[in-house]
């Protein structure tokens, strides 16, 4: 007796329900004192790695998304916004440079538009 199996490299993924999902928000932020040989996004994510270390930063979900000029996009998770937000004010007084957050959006569409 012969038993076949199926290939499953053409079987479509199912998508997530929407309660399991990662929900993101999209935070806009402006340097307000910008240095030239400073690179702002990582020397973001090198505090916020400081302050709530790896497994602390892993829950941040943080991704850079875009940069013009002096403002740029950091997608974030939802929950961990406050603590973004925290790590901006030790990195002001540790590189003083002047990092405020302009807009918290849930789209980056929208996002885009405070750029």
């Amino acid at each position: 007796m012969k038993t076949s199996v199926k290939s499953t490299n053409n079987a479509k993924l199912k998508a997530l329900n929407p309660t399991l999902r990662i929900k993101t928000r999209y935070l806009v932020y402006e340097v307000l004192n910008p240095k030239k040989d400073l690179n702002i996004v990582k020397s973001i994510e090198s505090q916020c790695k400081e302050l709530y270390g790896i497994i602390g930063f892993a829950e941040l979900d943080f991704r850079k998304i875009e940069e013009k000029g002096n403002k740029g996009i950091i997608m974030i998770n939802r929950k961990s916004v406050d603590k973004l937000k925290a790590s901006f004010v030790f990195l002001n007084k540790k590189e003083n440079i002047g990092i405020v957050s302009r807009y918290v959006s849930g789209s980056l569409k929208k996002a885009k538009t405070f750029l």
